[in-house]
């Protein structure tokens, strides 16, 4: 008998583990000098925004697109203006959360160059 394959949602824990990835995420994030001017409403719940969006993206549920339609990611980032230097600290403060969580390997294989490419879409400056 072959051993059952986890999803990447499950392997993240499903719900409650990405919740948890993203809550200590934002507390990080909106304690960086750095990153928090991008953020004009900092009690907003980002993290729970940010967590339907890997849920989906992991697997899951597809609440996030439901709630909030296909290019609301996007269009939230799209006027920031998003330095390199915010960018590789967003991305850092990620991978050192998932480190923290101790997320499998096989699922940062997965999961890191995905959130390198969102980090770079989300500073994309669209023209149209």
């Amino acid at each position: 008998m072959s051993p059952v394959v986890e999803s990447l949602y499950e392997l993240a824990g499903g719900d409650a583990g990405i919740h948890r990835l993203t809550g200590k995420f934002y507390d990080r994030i909106l304690a960086d000098p750095l990153l928090r001017p991008l953020f004009r409403d900092p009690e907003e719940d980002h993290a729970g925004r940010m967590a339907l969006f890997l849920i989906e993206v992991l697997g899951g549920p597809r609440e996030y697109t439901r709630q909030r339609g296909i290019r609301s990611l996007i269009n939230a980032h799209h006027p920031l203006p998003i330095t390199d230097a915010q960018r590789d600290a967003w991305v850092e403060h990620m991978f050192a959360i998932c480190a923290e969580l101790e997320w499998p390997s096989s699922l940062m294989a997965v999961f890191e160059p995905f959130i390198r490419n969102e980090a770079r879409i989300a500073q994309w400056d669209d023209p149209g």
